[in-house]
C-alpha cells in the first residue's frame, strides 16, 4: 500500500482478518514480582516460556485469542529469574561488544553508493579487531 493513501481508523494493516483479544504486557521492575502479584489475581497459568522467563495470563484469560475482541488482555511478563543463579551465568556479558560488532556489520546499508558501504565495512571490521585485540591483550 503507498504511503499516500490512508487507512480509516481501526482498519486493521495485516491480512488476518479473524478478530481477537488486544493484548496489554506487563513488565516488572529490576526488583521483580510474581505474576499474580503484576496481575491482580492469585489464578494464573503460563501461556509460553519456562522456568526462567515465561508469559502468564489470568485463568480465565488464558484462551483470549479465540474470543472476540473487547477489553485488553493483560499479560505478564516474568524474567526474574534471568538475573539470578550462579556467577557463571553473567559470563554471556563478555561477549555482548562482539554481539554489538556483528550486529553492526549486518545494519550496514544495502541501497547506497558501494563506497561509503565499503568505507562502513571496513569501519566494523576495524573496531572488531580492535575489540579483539583488547580482549587477548588483556587475558
Amino acid at each position: 500500500m503507498d504511503r499516500a493513501q490512508e487507512r480509516p481508523a481501526g482498519q486493521r494493516t495485516d491480512d488476518a482478518a479473524a478478530p481477537g483479544a488486544e493484548l496489554e504486557l506487563l513488565v516488572h521492575g529490576v526488583g521483580g514480582a510474581t505474576p499474580e502479584q503484576m496481575l491482580g489475581d492469585p489464578r494464573t497459568v503460563r501461556i509460553t516460556g519456562d522456568d526462567t522467563a515465561a508469559v502468564y495470563r489470568r485463568a480465565q484469560d488464558a484462551q483470549a485469542e479465540e474470543g472476540p475482541g473487547g477489553e485488553p488482555v493483560q499479560e505478564a511478563y516474568v524474567w526474574s529469574h534471568l538475573t539470578s543463579g550462579d556467577s557463571s551465568r553473567a559470563l554471556w556479558l563478555v561477549l555482548l561488544p562482539f554481539m554489538m560488532i556483528n550486529l553492526a556489520h549486518w545494519m550496514r546499508p544495502r541501497r547506497a553508493p558501494p563506497r561509503p558501504v565499503r568505507l562502513y565495512g571496513l569501519l566494523v571490521r576495524l573496531a572488531a579487531l580492535t575489540l579483539t585485540a583488547l580482549l587477548v591483550a588483556a587475558a
